[in-house]
């Protein structure tokens, strides 16, 4: 007597809505990896293509920013280095980006926690993510990642005031340049630090406005 058993059904998630929030053409095709594999119930390969897609959309952000700041340039660097080394850059991604200011704190430990379920799903522990998992790791990385520009805050904020304050020849004292700098920059910093900015510029230039080796200013 042969007994037939019922399979299992595949689970599949649809993960196409988060993918019209994207902002950036270059982060929408391992995105697409993603959605193609929740399609397909291949759980845990939509879950690190998710996490690939954060990953990948962050080193652009420095690859973009370094056309303007060194420190990204320098970020850069260290990440080409680990890379040709063969080493993970995941973590020292996500390091980074907060140091600098792409990510806000609760950002960074949201993306975090989602990197190490990456890291377990990503080894043969005989783990899946679950809907709900898949769905959340979508939201947040959008939301956090891919939904938004290229905005600066406080660690290209600090980088800024020094280049300002202490290089004499970062910026023209003359008045179109200093528009015409002011006109690039501006669009680029997050909006929550242009107070903070123009305060503590002003603290500092009050500092030194009686020194007068700092007379260009």
């Amino acid at each position: 007597m042969r007994i037939f058993t019922k399979k299992k059904a595949t689970q599949t998630v649809d993960l196409a809505n988060y993918a019209n929030k994207i902002l950036s053409a270059e982060d929408y095709p391992l995105f697409d990896e993603a959605i193609k594999a929740g399609k397909m119930g291949a759980l845990r390969a939509a879950y690190l293509m998710i996490w690939l897609a954060c990953a990948e959309s962050l080193k652009r952000r420095f690859r973009d920013a370094q056309k303007r700041d060194d420190t990204a340039g320098k970020i850069v660097g260290d990440i080409e280095s680990k890379e040709s080394g063969h080493k993970a850059v995941d973590k020292f991604l996500l390091t980074e980006a907060n140091e600098y200011g792409f990510l806000s704190d609760s950002a960074h430990t949201i993306l975090n926690h989602i990197y190490e379920m990456r890291c377990l799903y990503g080894h043969p522990y005989e783990e899946a993510p679950s809907h709900e998992e898949i769905t959340y790791a979508a939201s947040m990385i959008v939301e956090h990642v891919l939904s938004k520009p290229v905005k600066l805050r406080h660690g290209y904020g600090k980088q800024l005031l020094k280049s300002l304050l202490e290089e004499r020849n970062f910026l023209d004292d003359q008045q179109t340049a200093v528009e015409a700098f002011a006109k690039d920059i501006l669009p680029r910093l997050h909006g929550s630090i242009h107070g903070w900015l123009l305060d503590n510029y002003w603290k500092e230039l009050e500092k030194i406005a009686g020194d007068s080796s700092m007379s260009v200013f």
